[in-house]
């Protein structure tokens, strides 16, 4: 029997029609909901500001040879810094603890923290946090009480945007002052964290950079 185009047209409607439907794959940079600014709890450790300079929107594609920035507020008793990069899982699995690769970076001042980007093959997150102690959690004398403080987090891509494009000439801005300070006035202004950067924070931030080996 041959079939009219008609009949063509209908069976190809009905084939279709029985084809499971495809998910559509969701923009990653509208659907991740990590922050670039830690969260803050009680305590000195918890409470003190950790901020990602990346675009708003938490997410960043950096050039193949950039490097990322973690900008510390100010600390009467600074602690270790913890960072971490691990496969991206989608939305629901941002806070699951899948397996990453992490570092633990010297305590600090108030100042900005420049590491190597690691290479981004697929999406990836890169969290920071401190190392506080359980006595900073604020648990009272029995210590029944541990707060445990979200860390920044950041979607690492491969493809940037032009948001992207300028976030990492601001990041060469700071990185030409490497070992020197950069005044914390024109950092607020240039990763738009002005209501961020208060009064109690210096005039004046050292910026230090650590290399390959150092890092990662």
């Amino acid at each position: 029997m041959r079939l009219t185009s008609h009949g063509h047209s209908a069976l190809l409607l009905a084939l279709l029609l029985l084809l499971p439907a495809l998910p559509v794959r969701a923009d990653l940079r509208n659907s991740f909901p990590g922050k670039r600014v830690k969260p803050s709890t009680r305590g000195e450790c918890f409470s003190r500001s950790l901020i990602h300079l990346v675009p708003i929107d938490s997410t960043y594609a950096p050039p193949s040879d950039g490097r990322l920035a973690m900008l510390q507020g100010p600390s009467g008793n600074p602690f270790p810094l913890v960072v971490t990069f691990r496969p991206y899982g989608g939305p629901d699995a941002v806070s699951e603890g899948a397996p990453g690769k992490t570092v633990t970076l010297d305590a600090a001042p108030a100042s900005l923290t420049l590491i190597p980007a690691p290479s981004i093959e697929t999406p990836m997150v890169w969290e920071s946090t401190y190392q506080c102690t359980d006595d900073d959690a604020g648990g009272g004398m029995f210590g029944f009480v541990q707060a445990v403080s979200p860390p920044a987090e950041t979607l690492l891509l491969n493809r940037p945007s032009m948001a992207d494009q300028a976030n990492a000439a601001d990041l060469a801005w700071v990185a030409s002052s490497c070992g020197g300070t950069v005044a914390a006035a024109e950092v607020a202004r240039r990763f738009a964290i002005e209501d961020l950067v208060t009064a109690d924070w210096p005039d004046q931030l050292p910026v230090r950079c650590l290399d390959q080996t150092a890092a990662l």
